[in-house]
Order: structure tokens, then C-alpha cells, then sequence
């Protein structure tokens, strides 16, 4: 947004702007719109006397006709010009027009001869050249400026259409008159500038570090280079699948870059290691197992909802890309680099004191821990019971009401809905039973909110009631204009006004201010302001990094819904319902409704019944009424032109008595039609009616909804609702039924997003299946999914930390990431099992499974935990990168202890090798 600013009257700018400035931008790629505000165009305003028109024989028709035929200018047919050759003729249009073109002194335009005099419209009217009343308002720091607002096309590249503006203008003001000149008032690219260099930053950082740890842990130079090499040609390669795939390179997608560096490596460093310890690349079925779970896991980002699924499209697209890449150079890049380099067999080093004690402690932990795995075989179940307590049963969402009069519906109010049940019982097996899952549902999820991922606003927005004019909303938010330039710390703040239930203030804040206490104190001081002036209905939202969506002092309208099949009973409970409400002091505009409204209250409109009896005894018709009332009437529309000041300019007419003519007068003032005396109140039925009064009906049943507004809390909010209709529902007789119809939008996806979650888990399970051909290790797999889950409860519980849809996404990434490392040692397992004697006991094969991947295991969890570290150096007030982050990271982490003490309970290791299918690998198929 620019401003304009010059030493001429703001007609005058805005037209300086449209005619000059606005063509020589347009043409600007990218730019969809230029939009110009500030100033209105003039008109000419007639005021007459409705009653001296009447006492003349007049009406204000008569005015318009004359002026309409004093500036005549008609098209009346075509011509002919005369011309030697008759292919040379040209055809002109033939124009009737009067001699007044440009006469513009009123007193000479007559309307009409009366009495022998002559009555011009300077006799009749009074003639007032002004501005043309304002359709909105648009002001920045409540200055009344010329404001130019460019618009970018949504497929365009706002960064680069933003610079191409700046340049032009910088261009084009050095062809402006003296004193003109263009300010930029608000840049709206500068936050997604901002964005994009943290963004570069952290991907930078995150590859810095993923680098020294490799080098920490291998402390081999050859060692990080293939690494390095492997994560360049990853990042190159998958850079080329982006331009193939055209992939929109935007804040998701550039974060889901850096996000992918410490997954990406998580190949290069297990193929390394096997080629390490092994010496082939028999590791690549569990590397293609692990990379399609995660790849199945992302996939379900096409099934959320539309607004997550337009903000995790391209990151998910980034991931699945650099994913497929690091298959392919895992399989054939690393292998050539280790044979090049020199790291493909771990060579044997001359034993020394240190190495011989470190082996016999790591001698020790393996007794230890294949003691720890023949007991957990004998209990297995007492393990998974184990695990399932400590994810937690969801006993705390049982109903403690079950309607119904089934034999189950009674057996469950005799037994979980009891009394004694819910009062004694239910307190000790919720925590008993519930688990981590009790703990997040209860202390963490309750704060679940939607965040964007935006500058840091506060949002007013104003309405007033039906019948209020355009200008009083304008002295309103004057009012809070006045009241914000008071504060230094506001950066700016936009004033909107379309309507008089329409006006919104966005306020932006410095940086130095934008994390600090200010806002919030800001915001209260603003509701404090809010509920001074009660006259209007207010809302005062916090939005951004630093605030969430729900903060918001008025919850807004709520909802309860009746049905039956008798209109006037179910009136009648509507009613009991609506006294019910009221009742409450943080309730307020209780209304019954048929249908669903967004408005804040109803709008009525005044209705003209009149009896056709007493007009034929009148000897009236509808359409003479209509002509009188007309003349009293506040006109808006224009009903003339007329060419002045080098454009056409429009004409309104305004009746002096409009401004008085009020509803009691309309009913009660004489009038004179034809020497007949009436009044409407005489003619039939003058009132105030609803508008879109109507009847609902939906499967059958008719339908009402007592709608209100709450002021409080959302919880508080939900709860009085469920007590009213938990008041009214004993009271409905058989055929009527009553609910809670509200409408949560982040509840229902919430809900959808959890069953979304329990799709990741089938579709990695039927990969698994088919990669291992089993049933039985699949199983195990994805059953530490649930376990690493704990992480991500205990994280945010612990932590304290805010729950926004990033902790979602880090729960479908997990389910991707956590299952590798369970891959890894089934995949060694396997191998082993088909070659090695059968008088070896499983658990001693699992051993050695476990001993070769744990290392490597525990490096690609360590580089993936270390990758997202730099997301969350901003502090949780990053929206949605933190959450995921932290998420991510605790799940991880909490996935090596699944491993380490679950995976072995899950598996049926004390059978005997002949009893026990063991998958065939790749290998084996291939011989």
C-alpha cells in the first residue's frame, strides 16, 4: 500500500492518481488489481420542498425532465458524407443536442410556466456542488489519505511482483508534478522476507550441525565426506525433481527442505555403517521398507482438511521428493563413494587396554539385557499390558449419561453411568487406566489452537444495529483511531468501514514491541474500550505468532437446536429453551430462529398492508401511494448527468422534509391525492416485521434454534449449553429432540485428524506387511507408533508447551520416522534366522540384531532430533515449526526405549526356529 501525497484537494489526486499513475502500473506481471482509495468524486445536489412542488402541481420528475432535455445530447441515426469515389464515403452518427452543453448557471433551466411565470430550477431547488457521500472508509493511522493497494495474482511470486512495483514507482516519480509524492505506507511481503531468511538460516544451521555430529561421533574425515557428498548430491538432485514436478518453492516448502536434511541422512548413515560392518548393500530392503512407511505417512496429508492440506501440500511434496532421492543415493552413490574413499570394511584394530575394557563392559549390558529379553518372553503379556497402560485407555471420555431404552443403554446406567460409579469409581480408574493419553487429552489438548503463521494483530471489528447510517460507524472508529495514536509502540494500524454492521481496525505492532506483554495489555485495554461503548456489538481478536485464534473475549453465538413434528409445541420448547439462556448473565440476544444466521441480530423491515376494500372506496391505486411517499424519500441513486468539469458528474435529488419524515409521520400525515384526504394508518396496516421469516423443515421435522451470544470462555460456553439442554431434554415430549448445535470448526478437524492419524498406522502396517511377508512383524512394528506417542504427550505436558496443529503433523511424521529403526533389526534378524543354525535361540539372534543396528539406530534418531533443533531456537512462539519440532524430537527419542524394552515383548521369540515362518529377503529371492 502506497500513499500519495500533494498540495491539491483530494478529488484532484485521486484523479491524478487513475489518469497518470495507475496505466503506467498495470502492466506489471503478476499484478492482478491496483486499488484507489481516499477520495470522493463530486456531484451536484438539488434540495427541493416536497410540499411547495405539491401546492404548485409538481412533482420532482418535472425538475429531472427539464434538466434532462436543457443537455439533451441524443444519437438520432446515421449519415453519409458526399465523397468523389463512392468507396471513400464515410458513415457518421447524426447527434441531437441542445445549445447548453456547458451552461451551467441553474437559474436559466426551466422546469415550468405556471400562472404566466416562468419557474426555473433555481426557483425550486437549492443547488450545492459537494463531495458525493462516502460507501466506506479505508484509512491508515487514521490519516484520510489518496491510498494506492496492489494486488498480486494468487499464482504470482508476491516477493518478486512486490520488487517490480517498487522499482516502477521509483521510476515513475521522476515524472511527477512538483509536490507529488509516493509513500509506502504498508508492505505486506516484508513478513514472508523475514520468514524466508530464517528459514535460509535455520537450514543452514541444521546442516552445520548434522555435519559435526558426524564428524563428532565418526572422528573420520573420510567418514564426513561421504556423508557431505551424499547430503549435496541429495539436495541437488531433489532440487531437480522440484523444477520437473514444478513445485512451489514457498514457506512450507522451504522449511520442509531443512526438515528433510535430518531425514535424508538417516540412509546415507545406515547404508554406511552396514557397508561398515558387513560389507553389502543387504540393508537396502529395511531402507526402502522405512523410506515407503514415510512416504505412506505424509500421503495423508491429502485427506485433511482444506486449509491444512493447502498449508502441508508442498512440504509434504519436498519430503516424499528428497525421500525417493535419498533411496536412489543410498543404493548407488554411497556404496561407489565408501569403495572410493576407503571406508568400505571397518578394519580390525590391535586390541588395546581401554578397547579390551570397553568390550568386556559391552559384554556384561549384552547378558544383561538377553536375561531382560528370556523374562520378558516368559511375561510377555504383562508387557503389553504394560504399554497399554502407560498410552492410556480413554476411560475418561466414557459418558456419565446414556439416553436409551435398550437392554445395554440400561445395563450401561446401571453400571459406568451409576452413581456411585461416576462419583467414587471413575475418578480412580481414569487415573488408573488413562495413562499419558489421560494426561494429554486433559492437560494439553484443552489448550489446542489454531495458529498462523502471520505477523503478530490485533483484530476490532465493530457492527451496529439495523437502521444505524454510515457515518456513525465512521464516528466510532474515530473514536478508536484517536484512542491508538496515544501508543508509540503500534507500527500501524488499517481502518475499513463498508457498512454500518462492517467496520474492522488491524493493529500491527513494532518488533521490538511484538514479543512482549504489550499486545496482550493492548488488547485488554481495548475490550475495557469495547465495553464502554456499548451502543455497538464488538469482537477483539489476538492473531499471529504470539497470539492465538481463540483469543477472544466474546465467544460469539451459540447455538442450540430443536426438532419436531409439531410446529406450535416446538415453538413452545424453543421458547423454554430461549428463557432458559437469558437466564444467565453472560448471556445476551436470545432469538428463535428457522434458519442459521451469521448476523448478530435480526433485521426487521416496515411493511405497507393495505385493505383493496377501502382503496376501491377511495377510488386509489397502490401506485399513486407509492408516488407520494416517494417524494419524502432520501434518494441515493443518481437520477440525472450532466457534463461538467471536463466528466460527466451525476445529479441527486434530496427532499428537505426527508430528514424529518420519520415512521409516525408516514402512518399519520394527511394525504392528498385527487382532493382526497387519507392516511395509511386509514389505508390498512402499517408495522415492523422479521425479515426472512420462514419455516424449516429437515428429514420431516420441523426445526428451530434458540441463537445467543456468550460472553466468556469457550469451555464455560460449552458447558452452559450442555446444561440447558440437559434442563430442557426431560421435558420434550415423544417426537421432539434437542441438541447442541454449534459450530466448531477446530474440534471437528481435530477429530478428523486423530482418525487420520489411525490411517498412517493401517497403511504402514500393510507396507510392512508385504515388504517382510508376515503378519505377525508388521504387528510389531507399528505397535511402537502408539509407544513413541508417549513422548509427544510427556513433551508437551512436561515442557508446558502450546498444542497447535504442528503437534498433528508431528504425530503423522512419527508414525513415518519411528518405525525405521524397528525395521533396521528385523531386517538383520531375518538374515539371520535364514542362515544360522537352528540350535540358536531366536532371543540370541535378536541380540545380534540388535547389537549391529543399535548404533546406527541411535545416530540416525540423534541427526533427525539434531536437524530440528534449530526450529525450535525461536521458542515456542514460533507457530506451527515448534510444535512440530518438539513434537517430533520427544517421540524420537522416547521411540529408543520402545525399542530397547517393547520390540522384543512384541515378537514370539521363545518358539523354536521350526515353528517360526521366517521371512524370505531380497537375497533370497534372487538366488
Amino acid at each position: 500500500t502506497y500513499t500519495l501525497n500533494a498540495p491539491a484537494a483530494p478529488i484532484l489526486i485521486q484523479q491524478y492518481a487513475e489518469e497518470f499513475i495507475k496505466p503506467r502500473l498495470s502492466d506489471i506481471p503478476g499484478l492482478y488489481k491496483i486499488r484507489i482509495w481516499g477520495a470522493m468524486p463530486m456531484e451536484w445536489e438539488l434540495d427541493y420542498d416536497q410540499d411547495q412542488l405539491r401546492s404548485l402541481g409538481l412533482s420532482r420528475f418535472d425538475i429531472v425532465q427539464a434538466l434532462r432535455f436543457w443537455f439533451t445530447k441524443e444519437v438520432i441515426g446515421m449519415g453519409y458524407r458526399a465523397a468523389p469515389n463512392p468507396l471513400l464515403q464515410a458513415q457518421n452518427p447524426i447527434i441531437l443536442q441542445t445549445n447548453h452543453q456547458s451552461d451551467l448557471e441553474w437559474k436559466n433551466i426551466p422546469v415550468a410556466s405556471i400562472g404566466g411565470r416562468i419557474l426555473r430550477v433555481s426557483d425550486l431547488c437549492k443547488v450545492r456542488y459537494r463531495e458525493q457521500e462516502p460507501t466506506g472508509y479505508y484509512r491508515i493511522n487514521g490519516n484520510n489519505t489518496i491510498n494506492l493497494v496492489f494486488v498480486a495474482e494468487k499464482e504470482a511470486n508476491s516477493l518478486r511482483v512486490a520488487d517490480q512495483i517498487k522499482k516502477s514507482i521509483h521510476n515513475l516519480e521522476e515524472d511527477f508534478p512538483d509536490g507529488y509524492q509516493l509513500l509506502l505506507a504498508n508492505d505486506s511481503t516484508q513478513f514472508v522476507k523475514d520468514e524466508l531468511y530464517k528459514i535460509v538460516r535455520r537450514t543452514i544451521l541444521s546442516f552445520a550441525i548434522l555435519l559435526l555430529f558426524v564428524l563428532l561421533v565418526s572422528r573420520q574425515l573420510r567418514y564426513l565426506l561421504v556423508i557431505f557428498i551424499s547430503l549435496i548430491a541429495n539436495i541437488l538432485i531433489a532440487v531437480i525433481l522440484y523444477y520437473l514436478f514444478k513445485l512451489e518453492i514457498n514457506l512450507y516448502s522451504m522449511a520442509g527442505i531443512t526438515v528433510s536434511l535430518g531425514i535424508i541422512i538417516d540412509n546415507t548413515i545406515i547404508m554406511v555403517d552396514h557397508l561398515r560392518t558387513k560389507g553389502n548393500r543387504k540393508v537396502f530392503l529395511a531402507i526402502l521398507a522405512a523410506t515407503l512407511t514415510t512416504v505412506g505417512a505424509l500421503s495423508i496429508i491429502r485427506f485433511m482438511g482444506e486449509t491444512t492440506r493447502m498449508q502441508l501440500k508442498d512440504f509434504s511434496y519436498v519430503l516424499i521428493a528428497s525421500l525417493f532421492v535419498s533411496l536412489a543415493v543410498a543404493l548407488f552413490l554411497v556404496p561407489s563413494l565408501a569403495e572410493l574413499i576407503g571406508i568400505s570394511r571397518k578394519r580390525k584394530r590391535k586390541r588395546k587396554g581401554s578397547d579390551l575394557r570397553y568390550r568386556r563392559r559391552l559384554v556384561i549390558l549384552n547378558r544383561w539385557y538377553e536375561r531382560f529379553i528370556r523374562f520378558e518372553q516368559r511375561f510377555r503379556w504383562a508387557f503389553v499390558i504394560l504399554a497399554i497402560l502407560l498410552f492410556g485407555l480413554p476411560v475418561n471420555r466414557l459418558p456419565i449419561r446414556m439416553e436409551g431404552e435398550k437392554w445395554y443403554h440400561q445395563l450401561y446406567r446401571a453400571t459406568l453411568a451409576s452413581e456411585t460409579y461416576v462419583q467414587k469409581v471413575k475418578p480412580v480408574v481414569d487415573k488408573a487406566l488413562g495413562g499419558t493419553l489421560r494426561i494429554f487429552t486433559t492437560k494439553v489438548f484443552e489448550r489446542y489452537s489454531y495458529r498462523t503463521p502471520e505477523r503478530t494483530a490485533i483484530h476490532v471489528r465493530a457492527w451496529l444495529p439495523q437502521g444505524a447510517t454510515l457515518m456513525q460507524m465512521n464516528d466510532l472508529m474515530v473514536e478508536v483511531e484517536r484512542y491508538l495514536k496515544g501508543y508509540e509502540q503500534i507500527d500501524q494500524f488499517q481502518t475499513s468501514i463498508s457498512s454500518y454492521r462492517n467496520a474492522s481496525v488491524n493493529i500491527t505492532f513494532k518488533p521490538e514491541y511484538e514479543k512482549g506483554a504489550f499486545p496482550y495489555i493492548l488488547y485488554s485495554q481495548l475490550n475495557d474500550l469495547a465495553n464502554k461503548n456499548t451502543g455497538a456489538d464488538w469482537t477483539v481478536n489476538g492473531v499471529g505468532q504470539y497470539f492465538s485464534n481463540s483469543l477472544t473475549e466474546r465467544v460469539g453465538q451459540m447455538q442450540i437446536e430443536l426438532t419436531g413434528y409439531h410446529y406450535e409445541d416446538l415453538m413452545a420448547y424453543a421458547e423454554m429453551a430461549r428463557q432458559r439462556v437469558i437466564e444467565h448473565p453472560r448471556c445476551s440476544k436470545a432469538f428463535i430462529m428457522s434458519e442459521r444466521s451469521y448476523e448478530r441480530d435480526p433485521l426487521y423491515q416496515y411493511v405497507i398492508s393495505m385493505d383493496p376494500e377501502t382503496l376501491r372506496m377511495k377510488d386509489l391505486t397502490p401506485s399513486q401511494i407509492y408516488s407520494w411517499l416517494e417524494g419524502y424519500s432520501i434518494r441515493h441513486s443518481p437520477e440525472a448527468y450532466i457534463f461538467s468539469n471536463q466528466r460527466t458528474e451525476p445529479v441527486r435529488f434530496r427532499s428537505v422534509q426527508s430528514n424529518q419524515f420519520d415512521i409516525w409521520m408516514m402512518g399519520n400525515i394527511p394525504i392528498n391525492i385527487d382532493k382526497e384526504m387519507v392516511t395509511l394508518n386509514g389505508l390498512g396496516y402499517l408495522g415492523k416485521e422479521g425479515l426472512n421469516k420462514s419455516i424449516a423443515k429437515e428429514n420431516q421435522q420441523y426445526r428451530l434454534i434458540v441463537e445467543y451470544e456468550f460472553l466468556g470462555a469457550a469451555k464455560l460456553a460449552q458447558m452452559h449449553r450442555q446444561s440447558v439442554v440437559d434442563e430442557i431434554k426431560p421435558l420434550l415430549a415423544v417426537g421432539f429432540s434437542i441438541k447442541d448445535s454449534t459450530y466448531r470448526y477446530w474440534q471437528r478437524e481435530a477429530n478428523r485428524q486423530f482418525f487420520l492419524i489411525l490411517m498412517v498406522i493401517a497403511i504402514i502396517y500393510m507396507i510392512t506387511s508385504i515388504l517382510l511377508e508376515s503378519l505377525v512383524q508388521p504387528l510389531a512394528v507399528v505397535l511402537i507408533i502408539p509407544i513413541s506417542f508417549v513422548g509427544v504427550f510427556l513433551t508437551f505436558f512436561l515442557f508446558n508447551l502450546s498444542f497447535d496443529q504442528g503437534g498433528f503433523a508431528s504425530f503423522v511424521l512419527l508414525s513415518g520416522i519411528v518405525v525405521n529403526a524397528a525395521l533396521y533389526i528385523l531386517n538383520d534378524f531375518n538374515l539371520y534366522a535364514r542362515s544360522a543354525s537352528r540350535q540358536i535361540p531366536l532371543s540370541r539372534l535378536y541380540l545380534k540384531a540388535f547389537n549391529g543396528k543399535i548404533v546406527p539406530i541411535t545416530l540416525t534418531v540423534l541427526s533427525t532430533v539434531l536437524g530440528l533443533v534449530p526450529f525450535i531456537a525461536e521458542g515456542q512462539d514460533e507457530v506451527f515449526w515448534f510444535a512440530l519440532a518438539a513434537g517430533t524430537m520427544g517421540g524420537l527419542i522416547f521411540s529408543v526405549l520402545a525399542i530397547m524394552i517393547f520390540l522384543p515383548a512384541f515378537l514370539p521369540l521363545k518358539k523354536r526356529r521350526g515353528r517360526l515362518r521366517i521371512p524370505l529377503t531380497s537375497e533370497d529371492h534372487n538366488s
